[in-house]
């Protein structure tokens, strides 16, 4: 209940005692750009290779009894995944300070969602911090481990779909043009779909054609993104493509 006290912070009994100089910190992760920043939206997202092994590594050191600033550190030095050693840093010494691991991910929402920062704060407020992190790495795996799956499951229709457009765009102005030129010369009337190709490969002929269109995919590739970081954005393009029904089921 939110009426429920919360309990002192496990994480800074455990420290006390263990906490490393900082100065030795930045030693042993030198080869770090920034061993600190101190603006948490400045830190980048790491990749989801990098999230699954924190999740691991960090049930494990906790279920060993390593306190947690210990084990943020350890992860920080041993991490390949640069960003993720820079958020491993600013969460140790985040922590260092008292505070809750929980409220430490939620300074970094970029790489942690609100699922997990929830799950966190409910073990720090049961005293099953173990438990939920080694729930909490699983479910990364499992995530990781769809996702896999998926893209390599849809690896082989992509490169048939960027074939098949590459065909459309430059065969018939390339090599169809004797075709049409015989089809506008017998005076008979093609079918709509001819004349759509025809129009198609006279306008692809012109080089200024291609200007517009590339500046229209390049403008869509940069915008896109930034568009699709917004959450509002996801649940609009989320609902849309539910009315899809053969999309509907696989989505949820």
């Amino acid at each position: 209940p939110a009426s429920m006290p919360r309990p002192a912070n496990p994480a800074r009994h455990q420290q006390r005692g263990a906490t490393e100089p900082h100065t030795t910190l930045q030693a042993f992760v030198k080869n770090i750009p920034k061993t600190k920043v101190e603006v948490q939206s400045q830190l980048t997202k790491p990749s989801l290779q990098a999230r699954v092994i924190f999740w691991r590594s960090l049930s494990t050191m906790v279920k060993a009894g390593i306190p947690l600033e210990r084990a943020l550190n350890y992860l920080a030095k041993q991490s390949e995944d640069l960003h993720m050693a820079q958020i491993c840093l600013n969460l140790a010494d985040f922590v260092r300070e008292g505070n809750y691991l929980s409220d430490a991910l939620a300074r970094v929402p970029q790489a942690f969602s609100q699922l997990q920062i929830k799950m966190v704060a409910m073990g720090e407020q049961t005293g099953a911090m173990d438990s939920v992190l080694g729930d909490l790495s699983e479910f990364e795996e499992r995530q990781r481990n769809l996702l896999m799956r998926v893209k390599s499951s849809l690896t082989y229709p992509a490169c048939i779909l960027v074939f098949a457009l590459l065909m459309v765009i430059f065969v018939p102005p390339l090599m169809l043009n004797g075709l049409f030129k015989l089809i506008s010369n017998s005076g008979m009337e093609p079918p709509l779909l001819t004349k759509l190709v025809m129009a198609f490969s006279s306008l692809a002929q012109n080089p200024l054609f291609f200007i517009p269109v590339l500046l229209a995919v390049a403008g869509l590739a940069y915008k896109f993104p930034i568009w699709l970081k917004e959450p509002d954005s996801r649940r609009k393009l989320f609902e849309n493509f539910e009315r899809i029904k053969p999309l509907k089921t696989c989505l949820r």
